[in-house]
């Protein structure tokens, strides 16, 4: 069954609910405000939710939880209980608690979205986040998190993409930039992920961290560009880090090959300036690390920067994609489209 072309918006409860449903497209459509969740697919019945794309459509609840009734009442997209199968692609979601949660599912696959500005509260706040899940896949989205008041609401991030207690995980080609948070990354093996797979990203500015590995084992971190040129007070602000902040629960076999990483410490401009850089840490927490081809910025380098800064600094701040990145049949329509690969979405 395919829904397209509509308009939704509530001011109590989702706007969209797909409960116990297989085999459902919903595309080309334009879901908030919501009270609740723009898209919810959950199971209460003895169906499980499965076989459900969400594509070229926004999705914005321009909604989120107080801090006392947190969590997961204003989601862009929430999948959960067992749900499985799920496909996210081309889809510009904004201004939600998190833009993308998925609770206790299976094979999602979330793919060419423009992901903006979640809004919290901690815990959550992330543009995709996977908690008790397997087998989810982040391919090739932008994800933005700014307070530039061109935006109607400000975002309130933690870590951009998150993978909690979560096994096998892909977060590959993604654009991260932004983010103001003392304690979250751009991306992140958070605790009990297991085999998560960071491959080829682009991240900018995101925050205290870029890449961080903070729990779990064989794990691989491979092909990232992280350029940091604006600490956070109280952050770690580092390029990429492994550490497990989840003991007792382990960490061990972690690859970290052919990166590229610069973060400086504290606010300076690299161009003219002394700075002092972060570029890699680690410590015993997590064992032996496999380390090779990387280029790291450490300590204090003079003006024009490391090799890395100097490899990052001219390409990385405009590589961008355009917005969404991945339609899939029509770019969705929204304030935020700059996409031209595809014609637009015809929204009722």
């Amino acid at each position: 069954k395919t829904f397209s072309n509509y308009r939704i918006s509530t001011v109590s409860g989702d706007c969209v609910v797909i409960d116990g449903a297989t085999n459902v497209t919903f595309q080309n459509s334009d879901i908030g405000p919501c009270g609740y969740h723009a898209i919810h697919i959950t199971t209460t019945s003895d169906t499980v939710s499965s076989g459900v794309d969400i594509v070229d459509s926004y999705l914005h609840t321009e909604n989120k939880p107080t801090a006392a009734t947190c969590c997961d009442l204003n989601e862009g997209v929430n999948v959960e209980l067992g749900s499985h199968d799920i496909l996210i692609q081309g889809n510009v979601i904004a201004f939600n608690e998190s833009n993308v949660e998925l609770i206790d599912s299976d094979h999602v696959s979330v793919i060419g979205n423009y992901l903006l500005n979640p809004l919290g509260p901690f815990p959550r706040g992330q543009n995709v986040q996977a908690i008790n899940s397997k087998n989810v896949t982040v391919v090739n989205n932008f994800t933005q998190a700014s307070t530039d008041a061109k935006y109607p609401f400000p975002a309130n991030q933690e870590d951009s993409i998150n993978f909690y207690a979560t096994t096998t995980g892909l977060a590959q080609g993604n654009y991260v930039t932004g983010g103001t948070s003392n304690s979250g990354c751009g991306i992140i093996a958070d605790d009990r992920a297991e085999a998560m797979q960071f491959l080829d990203n682009t991240l900018f500015d995101s925050g205290q961290c870029g890449i961080g590995i903070s729990s779990g084992s064989h794990h691989l971190v491979t092909g990232n560009r992280v350029l940091d040129l604006t600490p956070i007070a109280g952050g770690g602000n580092v390029g990429i880090y492994v550490t497990n902040f989840a003991a007792p629960y382990p960490c061990s076999a972690i690859t970290i090959k052919n990166n590229t990483a610069s973060a400086i410490l504290l606010a300076c401009n690299p161009a003219i300036d002394t700075c002092s850089y972060n570029g890699y840490g680690d410590d015993p927490s997590c064992g032996v690390i496999a380390t090779s081809g990387n280029t790291f910025d450490f300590d204090d380098i003079g003006p024009g920067g490391g090799s890395a800064y100097e490899a990052l600094i001219g390409t990385v701040p405009s590589a961008a994609p355009l917005i969404p990145p991945g339609p899939r049949g029509c770019v969705a329509v929204s304030p935020y489209t700059t996409q031209t690969s595809l014609p637009r979405c015809n929204v009722n």
